[in-house]
């Protein structure tokens, strides 16, 4: 039998010229931000994945720190359609993060549909961040209190922790990261590093998350940003552990509008330490300590009975320069008055001896630079009697200018302010929200917050100012419904309403202090005349608003966070008054005070107003 050779035929492969390889175009492996995600998956469970992942994230906001950097901000949308397209470990571990992190219900479904068809194996850390949790929280403190930690531990499943350092005079956090260290390990180490000053309170789930929100959204609104090599990357991880934590909790002291500034200030003058001061009503001490209380509302939280040499630096080289219009010889009592109430600050236990005495040599070093701030900062008033015919006027050196500034400030220009007629002041015409082209989830929460703040506005407010009020925040809820759903809908509709309402109500001085002082600033403001032709509102307590709503706690954080996403900037003005720098949002008798004092204050024609 013969056998049948087979044909052979050449191979194709083997004739055709193959291609070289295209040095532009390399791998997706090789790519710098892949290598950078691959040598955070080699970490301890994967835990420095969350950290790299979060910087990503950050990089795709689009806030005012971006701007002011001139980057325009990643599109987070177009990032995860690349990381989709590139099936590989390091993009898998990338959507899975990215998918925890977001508050964008869309785009994370995207993702997890895509996580379904992956198959490759994920560290610990990775694989369960979307369950992650606190499972134990610590607040970590040494006197004299200008920084504090909170140490965070995660579920067992990672056994790691998150460490945030807060700063205390600035009220923001200044720095977060993760630990591949059991909890139990980070606190020994601090223990060791100082023992027997430090001092660790355990925090209740609610707690922890109220004292890490409120520097958070603060920190949102710094300018310039606060930025470590890990902050505000770990800012990512921190809002989603925080989302998974109970609401109604303590935080910072963040608003001294919450606080009974005279039952601290009664306080002091009746310790030992202050019984040399004049207690006298009225008197320079009295006003000097009250004074001192209400400047430590510029130092981050409000704690006007914590001293610290730093805040004394703060105080004296800073504030009292800056901000306290008076003359040389009440200024010059301000060191001696600021020791007596450091020290009465110890005595009444809220810090310690050694603090004390330590922030008392820090305040008589600093007096001779104190002397020659006040002496350089500001001209004297002159002779006696020349003081006292200005603070019966309320007026004093300069002030004039000073209030027209803060006056352009409030209306957001010299022009809107230029344009104030006193015989034109429309009235703000409340409507019904304009939500006619927002998605449902969006109307239903605009709705809500509407509904809850205009039951405290009908309740609280006098019937003549209602329907402005209404219209003010209601001009709000409509600029975020459209221009920051994510941010209105983020948190419970009434801790936005009484944001919104605390906005408009600081804004137009319809909330705030009791009603004498209020009277009294008016008339300052304004003129005796003119305040009595047009008296000013009485204000409603904030502690009575937020006791309608049923809200615990300061929300000047929550309201920052608010106000920022839509553009606005708000500021204090000579310490009383609530700048958002839009007419829109001034009722028609706030907008007639502000003509009244322009005018007041406004140099008459032909005056030389540099004389």
């Amino acid at each position: 039998m013969v056998r049948k050779r087979r044909r052979t035929e050449p191979r194709r492969d083997a004739t055709r010229r193959r291609p070289t390889a295209r040095h532009d175009s390399p791998r997706a492996e090789d790519q710098p931000l892949i290598a950078g995600f691959r040598e955070a998956l080699r970490t301890p469970d994967g835990i420095a994945m969350l950290d790299v992942m979060g910087g990503i994230v950050e990089a795709t906001r689009q806030d005012r720190a971006n701007v002011l950097r001139s980057e325009s901000p990643v599109d987070l949308a177009e990032l995860v359609q690349t990381f989709i397209e590139v099936d590989i470990a390091e993009t898998t571990a990338a959507l899975h993060v990215i998918a925890a992190y977001i508050e964008d219900d869309v785009l994370r479904v995207r993702i997890r549909r895509e996580l379904k068809t992956r198959r490759q194996p994920m560290p610990e850390a990775v694989s369960s961040v979307a369950e992650l949790q606190v499972t134990q929280a610590w607040r970590l403190s040494t006197p004299p209190g200008d920084t504090d930690d909170i140490l965070l531990a995660l579920s067992p499943r990672v056994p790691g922790c998150v460490l945030v350092h807060i700063d205390c005079n600035v009220g923001i956090v200044a720095d977060a990261f993760t630990l591949s260290l059991a909890p139990q390990e980070v606190l020994d180490r601090f223990r060791e590093a100082a023992p027997g000053s430090i001092t660790v309170r355990e925090l209740s789930p609610a707690d922890a998350r109220a004292r890490l929100e409120g520097p958070i959204d603060l920190g949102d609104i710094m300018i310039p940003p606060v930025e470590t090599e890990t902050w505000p990357g770990t800012r990512p991880l921190l809002r989603m552990l925080c989302r998974r934590l109970p609401e109604g909790g303590t935080g910072y002291p963040m608003d001294a509008a919450d606080t009974d500034q005279d039952a601290i200030v009664r306080s002091v003058l009746a310790t030992r330490a202050a019984a040399h001061l004049d207690d006298t009503p009225g008197s320079d001490d009295v006003d000097i300590v009250q004074t001192l209380v209400w400047l430590t509302g510029f130092l981050g939280f409000f704690e006007p009975l914590r001293w610290s040499p730093e805040r004394a630096d703060a105080i004296l080289l800073d504030l009292v320069p800056r901000k306290v219009m008076a003359d040389s010889a009440y200024l010059r009592r301000v060191p001696e008055v600021l020791t007596a109430l450091v020290r009465a600050a110890a005595e009444l236990g809220h810090t310690t001896p050694m603090v004390a005495g330590t922030t008392a040599e820090a305040i008589r070093d600093l007096t001779t630079d104190y002397l020659e701030a006040i002496d350089t900062s500001r001209p004297t008033p002159g002779d006696e009697a020349r003081r006292l015919a200005l603070a019966a006027l309320g007026t004093r050196p300069r002030v004039g200018e000073i209030r027209l500034d803060a006056l352009e400030t409030v209306m957001g220009g010299p022009e809107a302010l230029g344009e104030l007629d006193l015989d034109a002041l429309d009235e703000l015409v409340d409507r019904p929200l304009d939500l006619a082209d927002a998605p449902r989830p969006v109307r239903d929460a605009a709705t809500a917050v509407d509904d809850l703040a205009r039951g405290a506005i009908d309740a609280l407010i006098d019937p003549t100012l209602r329907g402005e009020y209404r219209a003010a925040v209601r001009t709000l809820i409509d600029r975020l419904a459209a221009g920051a759903p994510e941010t209105l809908r983020r948190g419970k509709p009434v801790n936005t309403a009484a944001a919104l309402c605390w906005t408009v109500g600081r804004a137009n001085d319809l909330l705030g202090e009791e009603t004498r002082m209020h009277a009294i600033r008016h008339s300052m403001s304004v003129g005796p005349e003119a305040a009595q032709r047009h008296p000013a509102p009485e204000p409603v307590p904030v502690k009575t608003l937020f006791a309608h709503l049923g809200v615990s706690g300061a929300v000047t954080s929550r309201a920052a966070t608010l106000l920022s996403a839509i553009g606005y900037e708000p500021t204090w003005v000579m310490g009383d008054s609530y700048a958002l720098g839009d007419p829109t949002l001034l009722t028609s008798e706030k907008r007639r005070r502000v003509a009244l004092e322009r005018d007041r204050w406004a140099p008459d024609p032909g005056e030389d107003v540099d004389a």
